[in-house]
């Protein structure tokens, strides 16, 4: 196993104080064997007092079952002890840790140096492959970054599994058993026939006893024959727990709509997916990518060998990450993503990272780098500055906010009411054939909201021939409640169960229209007569000022001028909305607007 500590060895030097990288977490075994290698250094009482025995015994509650978060205090006490050691004791203990791990590593690189690294990994992946199901670390998906050599990997290990297979056969008998058996059907279905049964017989015919005997006898000798046939078990990687993957359920992970028969027996890759073996990139045709993707997460296949494919964006988690060779794309980030993988949520309590065939400067790089930091780079246009200088002109203070925010409110309501009234209005000027006044309309229109209620409750019917469903809307609200149900009642037909409901819903909305506006002048009366509103309201007003002044000094520059360096003519109609709408805020006076705003909409001098 390789230790964390094994990559941060190169980071410990003599002239500068070690320290842990942020994003370095040990595991309890890991932590474990820090402590036995520090303890052998340092015998002091400190150091003791470190053990688990004595660490975990002063918790306030120590139990058999120690938590997470007990485990990575004790951690943190180890790494920062250990950082307090000198230059000498880091040195011993590192020395103690990676010992083992600097064999490995030693051993593997001469080993790249006498093989190329594609034949190594071609000869390494299965006894790799044994050692994790021995191991119980399977399902994994190796990465490796060349297509090519992923489908030579997966059929490597493939053939090398039926070779394995053939030569076993061969030793216990096996074609001998298969001839048996093959005998045995034969014989059965000679039985069969004598009985007066073939296959082009009805089946809708009833079979006698005998028939049905052999018939028996007769499914029986086929499915041994074919679990004879079939793969060995024993040479083929399947997750614990799990069956071998049949022709059948190949035929059917790739099904659309209709059954075809996909699975071909005389294809590498589809026996490999017999033996849970299977690949993944973007060069193989999508039926076949499908099908890997379904088994995979159905846990019916061991091992999968991909590019980076599957480092994101497929919903593939593993058990276990293999590493497989070098390559110049696999750098700090795309090494998260693809260890990311492993550790599947809900089934294990931790994922495994396996590195085949890398040398060690590569992996202590990998697991050493952090992850590049993202940041954004922001535009400045001259659109951009403008748009945000009027954002910043528009502010208002919390009690505007609020006001602004419940006329809003209101307003709501009040589109809400109208909908339901002009459909009220509309059938009942239709069933009375009347004709609306424009003229009459308009003369309602301006009246006020309390004149035009006084209006209504004085001349009902000519003033609701006439009168717009907002302003009827806003009029009702100034009537009492009783008022207000007697004068929609005048335009509601008692036979029609749908106006009823209609006015019924209009009346208990313009109750909430009526709270609403209520509100509304309490947060008026309040802001008015509010201390801090005032404050708060002399600091905007300091904003909004300075904010106009940039404005004015920005869009009269001569770099803005029209045809200037920084104004081309798609930013004509920014600085024209810029200077109208600070006009129309009263934030932005004539003198200090654009030169000619006419001129720059033109874009001409």
């Amino acid at each position: 196993m390789l230790h964390p500590l094994w990559a941060i060895n190169r980071l410990l030097t003599e002239t500068k104080k070690f320290e842990f990288p942020s994003d370095m977490k040990l595991l309890p075994e890991h932590c474990a064997q820090l402590y036995d290698a520090m303890a052998k250094a340092d015998e002091s009482k400190e150091m003791k007092d470190l053990s688990p025995e004595k660490y975990f015994q002063k918790l306030s509650d120590p139990c058999f079952n120690i938590s997470m978060r007990d485990a990575r205090g004790w951690e943190l006490e180890l790494k920062k002890y250990f950082c307090c050691m000198s230059y000498n004791t880091q040195k011993k203990v590192l020395q103690d840790i990676i010992q083992a791990t600097e064999k490995a590593c030693s051993h593997i690189e001469n080993q790249l140096t006498d093989k190329s690294e594609s034949n190594y990994l071609t000869e390494s992946i299965l006894p790799m492959a044994r050692s994790l199901q021995k191991a119980d670390m399977l399902p994994c998906i190796v990465f490796h970054m060349i297509r090519d050599n992923c489908v030579r990997f997966a059929t490597a290990l493939e053939s090398q599994l039926r070779k394995e297979e053939e030569q076993a056969h061969l030793q216990d008998g096996h074609a001998d058993k298969v001839a048996k058996q093959e005998k045995k059907v034969e014989s059965l279905m000679k039985q069969l026939e004598k009985e007066g049964w073939n296959k082009d017989k009805d089946a809708g015919e009833e079979m006698t006893d005998e028939q049905k005997e052999l018939m028996q006898d007769l499914a029986l000798a086929e499915s041994k024959l074919a679990k004879l046939k079939a793969v060995d078990p024993r040479f083929a990687l399947i997750p614990p727990g799990q069956v071998q993957v049949t022709p059948d359920e190949i035929d059917e992970m790739v099904a659309t709509g209709f059954r075809r028969k996909y699975f071909n027996p005389k294809d590498p890759l589809h026996l490999a997916l017999l033996r849970g073996i299977g690949v993944h990139h973007a060069g193989l045709s999508k039926k076949y990518r499908r099908a890997v993707e379904r088994l995979f997460r159905m846990k019916r296949l061991a091992i999968v060998v991909s590019t980076e494919t599957l480092a994101m964006g497929i919903n593939m988690p593993t058990k276990t990450s293999v590493f497989a060779g070098d390559s110049l794309f696999l750098n700090a980030m795309t090494f998260r993503q693809m260890a990311g993988r492993s550790g599947r949520r809900g089934f294990d309590l931790r994922g495994n990272v396996v590195f085949m065939g890398l040398r060690r400067e590569k992996i202590q790089r990998l697991l050493n780098s952090e992850l590049p930091c993202l940041s954004g780079n922001m535009l400045l246009t001259a659109t951009y500055v403008l748009r945000m200088l009027v954002k910043h002109a528009s502010i208002r203070t919390l009690q505007e906010a609020e006001i602004i925010a419940q006329r809003k409110k209101g307003e709501g309501f009040i589109d809400q009411v109208e909908d339901q009234v002009k459909v009220l209005l509309d059938e009942w000027r239709s069933s009375k054939s009347l004709t609306v006044s424009e003229e009459e309309q308009n003369r309602l229109a301006k009246m006020s909201d309390k004149e035009r209620a006084t209006l209504l409750e004085q001349q009902k019917t000519a003033a609701m021939t006439h009168i717009n469903s907002r302003d009827l809307v806003r009029a009702l609200l100034e009537m009492p409640e009783a008022t207000r149900d007697s004068m929609l009642q005048s335009v509601v037909d008692d036979r029609s169960q749908k106006q009823k409901q209609l006015k019924d819903s209009a009346l208990e909305t313009i109750r909430f229209a009526s709270a609403a506006a209520k509100k509304l002048q309490e947060l008026i009366v309040a802001a008015e007569k509010s201390p801090a509103a005032d404050a708060e309201r002399v600091r905007v007003e300091g904003v909004r000022n300075h904010n106009a002044e940039a404005v004015a000094r920005m869009v009269n520059l001569p770099l803005f001028s029209p045809n200037g360096s920084l104004m081309a003519k798609q930013y004509a109609f920014a600085f024209r909305f810029a200077a109208e709408y600070l006009q129309l805020e009263g934030l932005l006076d004539n003198s200090a607007a654009p030169r000619d705003v006419a001129c720059i909409m033109a874009g001409e001098k």
